[in-house]
């Protein structure tokens, strides 16, 4: 591939570069949990103890060459681009990939600085978290956006992560289009005195409110915003998630709960 990427909301194009893909990992490795027991044959594979697998961090690697003049102009060009790199994780777009980010750093920036200021060119590693992230969250698409209108994803997406619930038990099945699971923002939004049971997978949450009021549920985080919760943080899984809510409290129990999230990929996408 010798298309360009973005990169901290700037192009590659900008810093007078050819960028070559050396390795792309289409799926990161998966962490391996084995358990040694005596006297018995082989290893334990606990792996999927907690409900599946999880996986490490994938390390992407780029051909990278900056297009000078001369010595002088080369020198100014690499630090520039150097410069441009450094730093924690952003948001990595490659140009046929434009629907998806991968979270990377930079690693190993003095080594390929050396070899860029001498020769101009040089192999940049980055080190990526497992999933790549579609660039549009649980909110849905905007009307302005570039996404082809030939494209798959169906009207009304992002409608399936709002729920109205009133006083009884209410279900409800989110379709989540992602290829990897997320853990969501779950955000409450309560009219009354009210208690709700929230069970998403088997996974159980309970939110008790005194008065009307927002609540956020950060599931990835492992926070919330105020008192009045308990049970477990939950997943979304590719597919159907079946939801169920019973709600009681004060006679007025209707509530909204919306589910914040960016669809996780393995690799690509699969809605557009």
């Amino acid at each position: 591939m010798r298309d360009g990427f973005t990169y901290r909301g700037r192009h590659s194009n900008e810093f007078y570069t050819v960028v070559k893909t050396v390795g792309r990992p289409i799926i990161a490795p998966v962490k391996q949990v084995d358990e040694e027991i005596p006297y018995r044959d082989g290893n334990l594979d606990c792996s999927e103890t907690g409900g599946r697998l999880y996986y490490d961090d994938k390390v992407l690697e780029l051909g990278v060459t900056i297009l000078a003049r001369n010595t002088r102009e080369l020198h100014e060009r690499a630090t520039r681009f150097i410069n441009w790199l450094a730093g924690g994780y952003a948001e990595l777009i490659f140009d046929d990939m434009p629907y998806v980010c991968w979270i990377a750093k930079p690693a190993d920036l003095e080594s390929m600085s050396i070899e860029l200021h001498r020769a101009g060119k040089s192999k940049i590693q980055f080190r990526c978290r497992p999933f790549n992230i579609f660039l549009y969250d649980s909110d849905g698409i905007p009307l302005d956006s570039d996404i082809p209108l030939d494209s798959e994803v169906p009207i009304g997406f992002g409608d399936e992560n709002e729920i109205t619930v009133s006083s009884g038990i209410n279900k409800h099945t989110l379709n989540y289009r992602g290829s990897a699971p997320v853990r969501p923002k779950i955000i409450i939004n309560v009219t009354a005195q009210t208690s709700l049971k929230i069970v998403i997978n088997g996974v159980t949450l309970n939110i008790s409110s005194g008065a009307a009021r927002e609540i956020t549920v950060d599931c990835a985080a492992a926070t919330v915003n105020g008192t009045g919760f308990s049970g477990d943080f939950c997943e979304l899984m590719p597919g159907n998630n079946e939801i169920t809510v019973t709600c009681s409290g004060s006679s007025d129990g209707t509530c909204r709960i919306f589910f914040n999230y960016r669809h996780n990929f393995y690799y690509g996408d699969d809605i557009i």
